[in-house]
């Protein structure tokens, strides 16, 4: 497993066998489920919005990609935010999750 910094828009995935909430981050290249339940379900919120997500990258079975969130935060384009300084996209607020909840 290796830790990796991912950036992407936070998308719906169908709902596994356990009918739990399943979302992704969908990057440029993959689109990454996320992990553990409880932080799908605080993304969910997010759905459709740009955010940077870091955590433990590894793959199922099939070879899609899981990524077990530690910390996110929320990025906000330039064309979004017309109040934003020129320049790359910001990060509103950064969640850390913590490993006793």
């Amino acid at each position: 497993m290796a830790l990796r910094r991912i950036v992407g828009v936070v998308i719906e995935t169908e709902a596994d066998d356990e009918e739990e909430v399943t979302v992704a981050i969908e990057t440029d290249l993959d689109a990454y489920l996320v992990a553990p339940p409880e932080m799908a379900e605080e993304l969910i919120e997010l759905m459709g919005h740009r955010v940077q997500a870091s955590g433990t990258v590894a793959e199922e079975e099939d070879g899609q990609p899981v990524i077990d969130i530690e910390e996110y935060g929320l990025l906000y384009d330039e064309d979004e935010e017309d109040d934003e300084d020129e320049g790359d996209s910001e990060i509103d607020d950064l969640h850390e999750i913590d490993d006793d909840e």
